[in-house]
């Protein structure tokens, strides 16, 4: 057996990074957005919320989660494997009929584990009894942010038990997270020595 990627928190214990949840978060509706540029923009960006409740895990930092620095925390969205895989293939059957779901999405895989894909980063599962867990693909393009009062009722309400990132794992998780932000595409490359 594998070392676990996880440890388990209670509900009594305070939120760190690396804490999956899952939880309600504002999110913009899609194709409403859109109307921001015509009548009212407030107004229009105001109609454009709804709430829905998602697998997320915590983004910031554990020392400020601990030394409560910050009152908003980020969350970055989780998705279990095998219902991100099928809408992957959904995705690509659409685009390419005749290719090799299985293979493609070998490949596909094995890319996010190099660190190949910025904007994605696979997670190890969970071998714990009581919270058994397939891999998760953390999708860094859908960042959300939510007071901390409101998380902390949350999982004193709603989460009993979680799973929480251990370190290294929880650092790794983090640096592919720094890698996604510090990209720089220069539009002049650097001229040859002469």
């Amino acid at each position: 057996m594998t070392e676990n990627w996880y440890g388990i928190r209670r509900e009594t214990e305070s939120l760190t990074q690396g804490d999956l949840i899952s939880c309600p978060v504002v999110r913009w509706k899609d194709g409403r957005v859109a109307e921001i540029t015509t009548g009212n923009p407030a107004r229009a960006l105001l109609s454009s919320r709804e709430i829905r409740k998602v697998d997320a895990i915590v983004m910031s930092q554990a020392c400020d989660l601990a030394n409560k620095k910050i009152a908003n925390v980020i969350l970055c969205r989780r998705y279990h494997l095998n219902a991100y895989k099928q809408a992957w293939q959904t995705d690509l059957r659409t685009k390419n009929p005749s290719a090799n779901l299985d293979k493609e999405f070998q490949t596909h895989f094995t890319n996010m584990q190099k660190g190949y894909l910025w904007s994605l980063c696979a997670l190890n599962s969970s071998e714990f009894e009581e919270t058994k867990s397939e891999h998760q693909i953390i999708d860094f393009s859908e960042i959300f942010s939510l007071p901390r009062v409101f998380l902390d009722d949350w999982i004193a309400k709603h989460e009993k038990t979680r799973l929480s990132l251990l370190p290294p794992y929880r650092e790794h998780l983090s640096q592919a997270f720094a890698r996604f932000f510090m990209r720089v595409g220069l539009p002049t490359p650097l001229a040859p020595l002469k």
